[in-house]
């Protein structure tokens, strides 16, 4: 099986509404590594894996920085797995797709304060 890379993309300068989501890929690698949590499903089945290649997260100043990162993920002939910020970069990631196959799964979450 192919290389998955995960990628994170700090960027929420197009909000359109507050800011914040820039700050959801540390903090979801938190919630994964948190000491209450493990890598093993209900069947005491490992799923902790070696195909994947955590590259951390990207500081984005120019939008279209995030097509450029993605495809040079993409050109090691990777699956890419991105964290992200705001709705926006999901443009430059499928653009990075042009000449490949593409096929998404978009997961989406939102809090809101009580």
């Amino acid at each position: 099986m192919r290389k998955i890379i995960i990628q994170g993309i700090k960027f929420d300068e197009k909000s359109s509404y507050q800011k914040g989501p820039k700050l959801a890929p540390p903090l979801i690698r938190e919630a994964l590594n948190c000491g209450s949590a493990n890598m093993y499903t209900e069947n005491v089945i490992s799923i902790e894996n070696s195909i994947l290649d955590d590259k951390g997260d990207f500081e984005i100043s120019e939008y279209f920085d995030i097509e450029k990162i993605t495809k040079k993920h993409l050109n090691s002939g990777a699956k890419i797995f991105t964290l992200g910020g705001d709705h926006s970069i999901t443009f430059p990631i499928i653009k990075a797709h042009n000449e490949k196959s593409v096929s998404y799964t978009h997961l989406r979450a939102h809090e809101t304060d009580s």
